[in-house]
């Protein structure tokens, strides 16, 4: 276990929802891929750190509920930008560097949806889903650590 006591928190709060042992929790354990989570769990998580923390839990940004849709959207701007910027003309310049700055366009837009997560994070994140053939949801308990630690500071 860890003497984070956010983390510690965090870790009790699951482990009294699925009924195990929160010293088997990690920040890197996966509440989704490691864990038999339901979405249902959530809303029991989300109460239970209501509690625990003293915080009101926003749910869609504590558990990246949306995370997806955020990508897409982040990905369209892009594509908006990319658009006006061209004047309507087809790009034929390097390509190369499109996926990097693809990729630092949805970091950029992910910070401002999830202010709790680091870039470095996010990064993770985004190689993750690119490298997963199951798309399993990539939410760790490390997150939701994180998530808890920013709304105390507010």
């Amino acid at each position: 276990m860890t003497h984070d006591p956010i983390l510690h928190g965090v870790c009790t709060v699951i482990a009294e929802v699925l009924d195990l042992d929160a010293a088997t929790l990690t920040a890197e354990t996966y509440v989704f891929r490691d864990l038999d989570t339901e979405s249902i769990d959530l809303l029991e998580y989300s109460i239970g750190m209501g509690r625990h923390f003293g915080i009101r839990m926003q749910d869609s940004v504590a558990f990246l509920k949306d995370l997806r849709v955020h990508i897409a959207h982040a990905d369209s701007q892009a594509e908006d930008t990319n658009e006006e910027q061209l004047g309507g003309e087809q790009f034929t310049g390097n390509q190369s560097n499109l996926p990097h700055a693809r990729r630092d366009q949805r970091i950029t837009h992910l910070r401002t949806v999830y202010p709790h997560l680091t870039e470095e994070r996010l990064a993770a994140m985004l190689d993750d889903l690119a490298a997963s053939t199951n798309a399993r949801p990539v939410l760790r308990i490390g997150d939701i650590a994180a998530y808890v630690r920013h709304a105390l500071k507010k």
